[in-house]
């Protein structure tokens, strides 16, 4: 039988799977490679494991997808372990899949994974999970651990795979219970470490990150609102009509291909107005900024800023990013980011802005315009 001492794993990982050794662990399994691998990790440490696998979509839904229930059971009875199913599909109804669509329809480019792991994956079924546990974990990538004073994020071994950029959002009572083993290892050694243990998943392909679209967004969206007249024009930056377009939801902020104009040098939106639906597209360098502002800041890994007080740091505005440096200038309700030495190019209202200082996580908001009225 394989111990964990053969899988020659890193002292980081070792002392998360140890802290849970004779405990009650929760693992949130979605029938991949992460999440099997997590399980079966913890179960070796000595931990009595449950899994649970969350509901998201209805049975008919075209993106439902029957394989990752039958397969996180499957894994589950496999590894010997407790398995239940949480049904978490009208909360994610319209805490995600409502939010997705009304914020594009207002001229904002969301990312649906926040609420999600704010209120379903680190609320609810965190919560549900609690009920008899004493550690909830994920297969996310990311290292959190105890300062001695507040609990911490930085980024995993692995940047490919890493998460830490939405992770930011949670509490500190989540992170004092949430456990993510994997953030000490490559996702090459969570495959082989599946494959040592002859996990059917250690070979899956890895999911998506809108689990609940099967198509276009503009496919998906007109879909769901049916045939409104949503009709508007694609305009430069002086306002001249260059084509027309059939909803504002079909653009994001800095999207080059499909905004229906052929330019001799290529062009980006700008700017998206839902009131007059119109799309201002602009070459590269109108998209770049000095300056942005950001609400709703959760301070992760540092104490709270005062008003008034700055910090520098390193900020990034997407997924996977490579951050750059700024200064953090608290406000009365909100914070203005300052860039250090270059523009940031394509800000995004409705997206997430995460903070950093040497890999560790210190805090994430979301990107708002002061000017717009909600």
């Amino acid at each position: 039988m394989t111990t964990l001492e053969d899988l020659g794993l890193p002292d980081g990982m070792l002392d998360v799977l140890e802290k849970a050794r004779g405990k009650k662990v929760s693992v949130a399994m979605s029938g991949g490679v992460d999440s099997s691998a997590t399980a079966a990790l913890f179960k070796l440490a000595g931990a009595e494991v449950k899994g649970i696998h969350m509901l998201t979509l209805p049975e008919n839904d075209i993106a439902f997808n029957q394989d990752a229930v039958s397969d996180a059971r499957e894994m589950a009875n496999f590894l010997g372990i407790g398995f239940e199913l949480f049904d978490a599909r009208q909360i994610f109804k319209g805490k995600v899949i409502d939010y997705f669509i009304d914020a594009y329809l207002n001229g904002k480019t969301p990312n649906p994974c926040a609420p999600c792991n704010i209120f379903i994956k680190f609320g609810l079924l965190m919560e549900f999970a609690m009920q008899d546990s004493d550690y909830y974990a994920t297969g996310h990538y990311a290292i959190s651990y105890f300062n001695g004073k507040r609990y911490c994020i930085k980024k995993p071994v692995d940047p490919l795979k890493d998460q830490t950029y939405i992770l930011g959002l949670l509490s500190q009572d989540v992170l004092s219970k949430a456990l993510f083993p994997l953030g000490h290892i490559t996702k090459n050694m969570t495959r082989e470490i599946a494959s040592a243990l002859e996990l059917k998943s250690s070979q899956k392909d890895e999911s998506q990150d809108l689990c609940f679209m099967k198509c276009s967004r503009s496919e998906y969206i007109r879909s769901r609102i049916g045939n409104q007249d949503l009709k508007g024009n694609v305009v430069d930056t002086d306002g001249n009509v260059l084509a027309g377009h059939d909803g504002i939801y079909s653009f994001a902020i800095g999207q080059r291909r499909g905004i229906g104009v052929n330019m001799k040098t290529p062009h980006f939106v700008k700017d998206i107005d839902p009131k007059t639906r119109k799309v201002t597209i602009s070459e590269f360098n109108g998209l770049l900024k000095d300056s942005f502002f950001v609400k709703d800041l959760n301070y992760c890994s540092i104490d709270p800023l005062s008003i008034g007080q700055s910090l520098d740091a390193e900020v990034a505005v997407r997924n996977k990013m490579e951050p750059q440096s700024c200064r953090i200038m608290q406000k009365d309700g909100f914070a203005e980011v300052i860039m250090a030495e270059n523009p940031i190019w394509a800000i995004c209202p409705g997206q997430i802005a995460s903070f950093y200082s040497g890999g560790v996580l210190l805090a994430s908001g979301f990107i708002f315009d002061p000017l717009a009225k909600p």
